[in-house]
C-alpha cells in the first residue's frame, strides 16, 4: 500500500492536467489499487480514463457478482475497451490502436445499461507523418 501512497502523493502534485490514465498490463487485474488510485483522482478533481483488453459488455457482467468492479467502473470517466488487434491497426484512431476499441462514457453507459460511445472519438482523424520535426527543449516544432 506504500506504492499507492506515493501514486496519490504525485497525482496531489499534478498541475496543468485535468485528468489521469489506468493503462499498461490491465488495470482491471488490479482492481484494488485501481479503485484506491480512481477514487483518489476523482476526490481532487482529476477525470479517470482506463485501458483495458476487456469488452464492457464483459466488464458490466463480472461487476454484478464484483462490488469493487463495480465500484471502479464508477470512478471511470471513460474506457477504451477491447483488446489490441494488430490487423486493425491504425494510426489515425483518436486515443486508441485498432478499430475494434471503442472510447465509451463509461458513466453513461452504466445509466442507460447499453454502451454510449464518445461521439467526438468515433470519426479517424487524418494525421500526416512529418519528417523533418526538431526536437527542442521547449517542446517539438516543425
Amino acid at each position: 500500500m506504500e506504492d499507492i501512497e506515493n501514486v496519490k502523493i504525485e497525482l496531489s502534485k499534478i498541475k496543468n492536467q485535468d485528468g489521469i490514465t489506468l493503462s499498461g498490463g490491465d488495470p482491471l487485474y488490479q482492481i484494488e489499487p485501481s479503485l484506491e488510485i480512481a477514487k483518489y483522482a476523482k476526490s481532487i478533481g482529476l477525470n479517470v480514463w482506463c485501458y483495458t483488453g476487456f469488452t464492457f459488455e464483459t466488464l458490466r457482467e463480472k461487476a454484478k457478482h464484483d462490488k469493487k468492479l463495480y465500484e471502479l467502473l464508477q470512478n471511470i470517466d471513460v474506457l477504451v475497451d477491447g483488446k489490441f488487434i494488430l490487423e486493425q491497426k491504425s494510426l489515425n484512431l483518436p486515443f486508441r490502436g485498432s478499430e475494434n476499441q471503442r472510447i465509451i462514457d463509461v458513466s453513461k453507459s452504466l445509466n442507460q445499461n447499453e454502451v454510449v460511445v464518445i461521439d467526438k472519438y468515433k470519426t479517424k482523424k487524418k494525421y500526416t507523418m512529418y519528417s523533418n520535426i526538431q526536437n527542442v527543449s521547449n517542446g517539438i516544432f516543425i
